[in-house]
């Protein structure tokens, strides 16, 4: 009788953490990284939101880095920003620039603060969610069709 209980103790708590680890996920994206070696800002993404978005995401992305000190890069760049809705052409060539597929792109980075608010827009965006409104400045959706 007490190795039943034993058992039956035993599968409840396995299910039980199972339960508990079961993370919602998310298909799989593209983030492209815009950045100069010499921005302090390009780094500091580098350093913080982007182990917090591969924390976030366990890792389930595809990370393309294009350096804007490379000519060919800055021609990459220049497409999509080519495709941004009421992209500010003042801010043309600033950085970092992170584009999420072909969904939305944030433009600057301000710190640390920011890195679970650009994983919540990751989130909807996945989700097929209207975008929040942290980012109302500074973010530029794709032009849909083209």
């Amino acid at each position: 009788m007490k190795k039943k209980i034993c058992l039956i103790l035993c599968a409840f708590l396995v299910l039980v953490s199972v339960g508990c680890t079961n993370k919602q996920t998310y298909p799989r994206f593209t983030l492209k990284l815009f950045y100069y070696d010499s921005c302090s800002r390009c780094t500091a993404f580098k350093n913080s939101a982007l182990p917090a978005i591969r924390e976030a995401f366990d890792n389930n992305f595809d990370i393309e880095y294009y350096n804007l000190d490379d000519d060919s890069d800055q021609a990459v760049y220049q497409a999509i920003v080519e495709q941004l809705v009421d992209f500010d052409q003042k801010y043309y060539g600033e950085t970092p620039l992170v584009v999420i597929d072909e969904s939305f792109a944030v433009l600057g980075y301000n710190g640390s603060k920011e890195d679970q608010e650009l994983i919540k827009e990751i989130k909807r965006a996945l989700n097929n969610e209207p975008l929040g409104s942290y980012y109302s400045m500074g973010r530029y959706e794709f032009k849909k069709g083209e």
